[in-house]
């Protein structure tokens, strides 16, 4: 057993994809999870198969784009277990429209998910925290949230650079905090994540690149909870990218489109 051993999880988005292996992951370590999303027999179904095998998993159904339900979520979870050790923030979707084409709607659609449902839970989960004087808050950002990759899906990009100020400053409020905050960035991972594209361009989404399975992004934030740290990106050679693209962003748009938005061209 590791050091989530006993410890309670509340884990958001957690119906398939990264929340689901972290559940998986966590329930073998003897941790005590509570499992959240708007798809309640994708939660059910999960449950009963992480119960079987002798894990302390249970769920509740929220929005969490809803404030009310969120705040209802983390009062249900405190109740239910006696206490939230660790909240982390993983609900999100995708989005793959030009910026161009993409609605006032969409915007606020995406950000009420991405950025607002992280707010929402965060600010419900810090005064248990607080009062616990102990706690740790886990966000699974994204790559995307340091530098854009692709020409269209901009307001994904927005959404989740909102969620890693957020995050970033959160963190520097809560320095001198038992209570500690992290962010995950994985690179591209393959889920249902990429099942809006065909809905929204009318073709699937292309995986290029390094490509991570879920079961990787969840083993990663498992580290974390066993070795806390500000920050982890997945893909360390980014990392080069990233300074780079401090010094000499047109520079870095260029390899960007060369490399990453037109790779076939690059080959003929």
């Amino acid at each position: 057993m590791g050091k989530a051993n006993g410890q309670v999880v509340l884990i958001t988005g957690a119906s398939s994809g990264i929340g689901l292996a972290l559940a998986q992951v966590l329930a073998k370590e003897g941790a005590k999870v509570m499992i959240t999303a708007r798809r309640k027999d994708n939660l059910v179904k999960a449950c009963q198969e992480m119960r079987s095998s002798g894990g302390q998993v249970d769920y509740y159904v929220a929005d969490i784009a809803v404030e009310k339900e969120v705040s209802q979520l983390v009062e249900h979870t405190n109740k239910h277990f006696g206490k939230i050790d660790i909240l982390v923030n993983n609900a999100g979707y995708g989005h793959f429209l030009k910026l161009a084409n993409t609605t006032s709607e969409d915007m606020h659609n995406i950000m009420e998910v991405n950025f607002f449902g992280t707010f929402y839970a965060t600010n419900a989960v810090l005064p248990i925290m607080k009062k616990q004087n102990s706690g740790h808050i886990i966000m699974v950002s994204s790559v995307a949230a340091k530098r854009v990759f692709r020409d269209a899906g901009g307001a994904y990009n927005v959404s989740k650079y909102a969620m890693q100020s957020f995050a970033e400053a959160l963190r520097m409020e809560l320095l001198e905090s038992p209570i500690k905050v992290s962010i995950v960035c994985p690179i591209v991972t393959a889920t249902e994540f990429f099942d809006l594209a065909e809905k929204q361009i009318g073709k699937k989404a292309t995986l290029s690149g390094p490509i991570q399975t879920s079961e990787q992004v969840a083993n990663t934030i498992v580290s974390l909870i066993e070795k806390p740290k500000a920050e982890v990106m997945m893909l360390k050679p980014i990392r080069i990218l990233l300074a780079l693209n401090a010094l000499f962003p047109s520079l870095v748009d260029q390899i960007i489109q060369r490399f990453f938005i037109n790779p076939e061209k690059n080959r003929n």
